[in-house]
C-alpha cells in the first residue's frame, strides 16, 4: 500500500511506493528499446495492461481489444492507488513529528497512439489534437474523484528522462494534497496580488515578456511559448494561455486545437536543435475542485535533459544553467521559422547526445 509522508522540517511530501520499483526498466538507467512484439502498449497486447478506463476507438470495436487510437488505463505499477471503498481520502494519520497518510490517489497511463513511436512529433496535427482533448477530458474526470485536490500530467521521452517503455505514452497523477510547487506558486501569486492591487503575476509576466520579446519563442492567438526568465535547464520552455485561465480541464476547443499544434511545433524545434534529446514535459493546473482561481494560469513546461542534476542542485535546490533563456529562445525561434521543411543544423554545443554531460560542479 503506498504511503504519503510529509517532511517535518521543510513540509514537502514524499510518496513511498514499493510498487514503482517493479515497473519495467526501474532497476537500470538505460535499457534496450522495447520491440512491438513485446510492447504492452501495442495493439494486440491489450491483455498486458489493466482494463481500459477510456479510449478513442473505431466504431464497433470492443474495450481492451485492437481498434483504438488513444487508450487510457490504470498504471500497473502505481505511485498512488484509489481508496478501496471509493470514499473520501483519509486525512493525515497523525499530526506529530512524522505526519503521514494513506497513499490514495489515481495514477493513469495515456497510451498516445497505436503506432510504436518514441515521440508525439511523429503525429499529424489532427492526431495531436485528439490526444490533447484526451488530456483535457481526463483532467475533467479526475475533478469528480472523491478526495482529489490536484492533478499533474507528465511525459518522459528517452531513457535518461525516465521513459521505461519506448511506446509514446504519458501519465496523469491525481493526489489528495497540493504539490510543493503548486503551493509555492499559489502563495507567490497571492503575495504579488496583495502588493500590486490584485494583479495576476502570470498575466504580468506574459504581458512583459511579449513586450520585450527576447525570451518569447512563439505567440499564437490564445497561447504564448517562452523560455522563462530563471530557466533551470537549457532550453526549458513553457506554453501558457494568454487569457486568464487557471484550469487546463476547462480549456475551450479553440485553445485546445491551437495548443496541440503549438506543442508539436515547439517540440519539433527542440528535437531539431538538440538532436532528439531526452526530455520531460508536464501540465500544471490549478487545484480541484474547479472554481474561479484569482491568480493562476495553467501551463505546460518542457524540460530537455541535456545536463544532469548534480550535487550542488540536489543539495541546495539552486540549479546551474549554462544556456541563457534569451539564447535558447532565439535558437528555437530560428528553428521554427524555417518554412521549407528542411532541418537546421544543430549547434554542437547543445548536441542532445551529450545527455551524460555534467555541470561545472561535477568537473571541479
Amino acid at each position: 500500500m503506498p504511503e504519503l509522508r510529509q517532511d517535518p522540517i521543510l513540509g514537502h511530501w514524499v510518496i513511498i511506493s514499493e510498487q514503482r520499483g517493479r515497473r519495467p526498466g526501474s532497476a537500470t538507467i538505460e535499457r534496450q528499446a522495447t520491440t512491438e512484439a513485446e510492447c504492452a502498449f501495442c495493439p494486440g497486447n491489450e491483455r498486458e495492461t489493466l482494463p481500459e478506463i477510456s479510449a478513442l476507438r473505431a466504431p464497433g470495436t470492443a474495450p481492451d481489444s485492437p481498434g483504438w487510437r488513444v487508450r487510457v488505463v490504470p498504471n500497473k505499477f502505481p505511485a498512488l492507488s484509489p481508496a478501496s471503498d471509493g470514499g473520501e481520502v483519509e486525512q493525515d494519520a497523525q499530526q506529530d513529528l512524522f505526519p503521514s497518510r494513506p497513499g490514495h490517489g489515481h495514477h493513469e497511463v495515456i497510451i498516445e497512439g497505436e503506432a510504436h513511436t518514441r515521440s508525439v512529433t511523429e503525429f499529424a496535427n489532427d492526431r495531436m489534437e485528439e490526444l490533447v482533448c484526451v488530456y483535457r477530458d481526463r483532467f475533467r474526470a479526475l475533478e469528480q474523484m472523491p478526495g482529489t485536490r490536484s492533478a499533474t500530467l507528465i511525459k518522459n521521452v528517452g531513457a535518461a528522462a525516465g521513459m521505461s517503455i519506448s511506446h509514446s505514452h504519458s501519465q496523469l497523477i491525481a493526489t489528495p494534497m497540493l504539490s510543493p510547487v503548486l503551493e509555492a506558486e499559489l502563495a507567490a501569486a497571492q503575495n504579488w496580488a496583495r502588493a500590486h492591487d490584485g494583479s495576476c503575476i502570470w498575466c504580468d509576466i506574459i504581458r512583459t515578456e511579449r513586450q520585450r520579446g527576447v525570451r518569447v519563442v512563439e505567440v499564437r492567438e490564445n497561447l504564448v511559448a517562452l523560455c522563462p526568465w530563471a530557466s533551470r535547464f537549457p532550453f526549458e520552455t513553457w506554453i501558457l494561455p494568454v487569457a486568464h485561465e487557471a484550469h487546463f480541464g476547462r480549456t475551450c476547443d479553440a485553445t485546445t486545437g491551437e495548443f496541440a499544434t503549438l506543442l508539436l511545433d515547439v517540440l519539433r524545434a527542440i528535437e531539431s536543435r538538440l538532436t532528439n534529446p531526452p526530455y520531460n514535459y508536464a501540465i500544471h493546473s490549478a487545484p480541484f475542485p474547479v472554481e474561479p482561481t484569482g491568480q493562476y494560469h495553467w501551463r505546460l513546461a518542457i524540460l530537455p535533459r541535456v545536463t544532469r542534476v548534480a550535487g550542488y542542485e540536489q543539495a541546495s535546490g539552486v540549479y546551474i544553467n549554462h544556456v541563457t533563456p534569451e539564447d535558447a529562445a532565439d535558437q528555437l525561434r530560428r528553428s521554427m521559422s524555417l518554412s521549407d521543411g528542411s532541418s537546421q543544423q544543430p549547434d554542437p554545443s547543445w548536441d542532445g547526445r551529450r545527455e551524460a554531460s555534467t555541470t561545472a560542479t561535477d568537473a571541479e
